[in-house]
């Protein structure tokens, strides 16, 4: 909350949100905030948009980009982007994974190609992995 009271601003993502662009809420949203961000001036604006999908971003965006690129370029501004995708070759490579997380990654990856094993609780100091089976 930034501005003394709750949802008196609310960004575009937000409203798509609430419009149902992103696909169905993972819970139910209270019906009195949805009202109130459904009747912002941008709501009426943003409901004649079409959802964003996978497939129309894959179309507008090429199908050669990464993964990670095609988010970034569905919610950054394009000349972030771009600079960002320009100065990847100039960069240090990003590690993996966290320094000494290695042999858990690796560990993770053969439980998963495992059936037998349903769970896997590991606990170091006060660090705590659980996985479970999908």
């Amino acid at each position: 909350m930034i501005d003394g009271e709750r949802w008196a601003a609310v960004s575009d993502e937000t409203v798509r949100y609430f419009l149902g662009h992103y696909g169905a809420p993972p819970a139910p949203v209270e019906a009195e905030v949805a009202e109130r961000v459904l009747a912002r001036p941008q709501a009426r604006q943003l409901a004649e948009l079409k959802p964003i999908t996978l497939d129309g971003a894959r179309r507008r965006f090429g199908r050669r980009i990464s993964e990670e690129e095609l988010l970034l370029r569905l919610t950054m501004p394009a000349e972030q982007v771009d600079a960002m995708v320009q100065a990847r070759g100039h960069a240090a490579p990003m590690p993996t994974a966290r320094p000494g997380r290695a042999p858990l990654v690796s560990l993770l990856r053969e439980l998963s190609r495992r059936p037998s094993i349903p769970y896997c609780l590991l606990v170091k100091d006060d660090d705590t992995v659980l996985w479970r089976r999908g």
